[in-house]
Formats: structure tokens, sequence, C-alpha cells
């Protein structure tokens, strides 16, 4: 058998698929090619590394180039795959709610770090979307209760799939952080707000990547032209929900931190302050009841 490189091989494809994208003018990182070159092979990463000029087959190919046609168009890998990697985890993903980001990543970190050594916590998850920190939170904290709630029927449904994947207990109710009746918990007897809520002004939407304004709920990416509204209504649920000790964390975007942490102080929550992502901007805020 010939040492030469096939026309099908790994090297063929990505130069291909660089190629077809950047005639697109469509962003893209290489590491989203090898993704979906993994989905048309079936084989694992560590194959694909050790056996690089491996033939594809023509099949494999023509639908290799008809998943790269999809990305061009600005349809996010993740969609075309049909799910992400959230703190280890496969999370499936539709249309119906946020892709999630690694910067979400973060806030599953400090939760988890406030819940150790504790358990039989009510945890809350408001705006839960997809379920990623509810499973995450599930999976790597058993012993609470989580309760996601999102004010999206199609994303409980989502989230539901997703506890499914991976055989875990989440409770999913229909809310609205609006409306605080729809909110589960009794006053000061829930452990844990967590949420990643919607921040993006509506007036910057139009400026956001094709895979982002196009494919994302607009539910899930903008409150509208107030961006601090959730949090004034996160703020006011964690200082009559959370129990004495209790700790709030939410996802911000990364210049509003000065004015989200005012807004938990100014209800009685203490201890507020931000941390930062893996690029070291500002990027959740936590505070604990008194």
């Amino acid at each position: 058998m010939s040492t030469e490189p096939s026309e099908f091989s790994q090297r063929y494809l990505r130069s291909w698929a660089e190629a077809f994208l950047n005639k697109a003018d469509q962003h893209f990182s290489v590491l989203e090619i090898d993704w979906l070159i993994e989905e048309v092979s079936g084989r694992s990463r560590l194959d694909l590394l050790t056996t690089p000029e491996k033939e594809f087959s023509h099949t494999e190919v023509k639908r290799f180039q008809s998943l790269i046609v999809r990305r061009s168009r600005g349809e996010p890998v993740q969609h075309i795959l049909g799910f992400t990697e959230f703190y280890g985890h496969r999370i499936l993903v539709s249309r119906d709610a946020l892709i999630p980001r690694p910067e979400t990543e973060g806030l599953v970190t400090l939760a988890l770090d406030f819940l150790r050594s504790k358990s039989d916590n009510l945890i809350l998850d408001i705006g839960t979307g997809s379920g990623c920190i509810a499973v995450a939170l599930e999976i790597e904290a058993p012993g609470n209760t989580i309760i996601g709630i999102d004010i999206s029927k199609p994303a409980l449904e989502l989230a539901q799939r997703n506890a499914e994947l991976h055989r875990i207990e989440v409770g999913w109710q229909l809310g609205d952080m609006y409306s605080a009746e729809t909110i589960p918990g009794d006053s000061g007897q829930v452990d844990l707000i967590v949420s990643n809520p919607p921040y993006i002004l509506d007036s910057d939407v139009v400026s956001l990547q094709t895979e982002v304004r196009e494919f994302d709920p607009l539910l899930a990416l903008t409150p509208g032209s107030d961006h601090l509204k959730p949090y004034r209504a996160l703020a006011e649920l964690a200082s009559e929900r959370l129990r004495a000790g209790g700790a709030v964390i939410v996802e911000i975007e990364e210049r509003s931190g000065p004015e989200v942490m005012e807004i938990f102080t100014t209800v009685g929550i203490s201890q507020v302050r931000t941390h930062v992502d893996l690029a070291g901007l500002d990027r959740i805020v936590f505070g604990l009841k008194k």
C-alpha cells in the first residue's frame, strides 16, 4: 500500500474545509473541523491522530462537505452535531436554548465550592435553558434538590432530555423570574440560586456573530433595552428566598460588574464580589444572604 497521502485524507478534508469557510468569510476554528471529521468518520480523536493518512470513503467525504456547507451559512457546529461539552459532560443542544459557553463553567465551579461539605441543599437554577448548569451540579454534587426554571417549555423539554441522557433526577418548572409567584421555594428556605440570565442590550444584538444572532433564542440573549432588569429580579428573589448563609451566583456581561454588585448589595446581600473568566474579564457575581 502506498504511503503517499490519500486524496481523501484528513489533510485533504481540513484543507478543503478551511478554503471553503474562508471563501464564505465565516469565522471558524480548526477544532470545529476536527469535530466534524470525528462525526462523519465515527472514529475517535486518538484514532485520527495515530492514523492521519487513513482514507475516508466517498460517503464520508460527501457528508463532511454537506456539514461544512451548513457551517459556512453560520450554523453553529454544536447545532450541526446536536451536542456540546460542558463541564466535561455532554449536553444536547437545539435552537430552543442558548448553547452552553465555557465561560459559564466558572459559575458551576463557584457553586461547587460553596456546596462543598454541604448536602441536602435546595438549589434553584433560574433561566435554566438547556439545563447545563443544573445537570452539571447534580452530577458533580449529588444529594441535593435542584430545580431548573425557565419561561420556555421547549427549553425545559431539552433540559429533561439532558437529565435523561445522564440518568439523573432534576426538577424542572415553568416559571418567570419577573413573576415571583411562579418561582418555587418558600421564603428563607433556598440554599443556592444560580442563573445565567439574558444580559445583552437589544441594540447590541445586531453586532453579534451570525451563529449567535440567528441561532440562539433572542429571549435567552437579551432582556431588551434594560440589561440590568434580570439582576433586579434575581436580587429580589435572592433577598426573599435565600436562607441566612445562602448564596446567589450569576453570570454577567463583563462591563456590568459594579452595577450588578450594587443591585445585590442594595437588597441586603453581603460579601458581594466579582470573579473573572479565563480571559481575565469579570464574568460572575457572587454574594451571600446575611
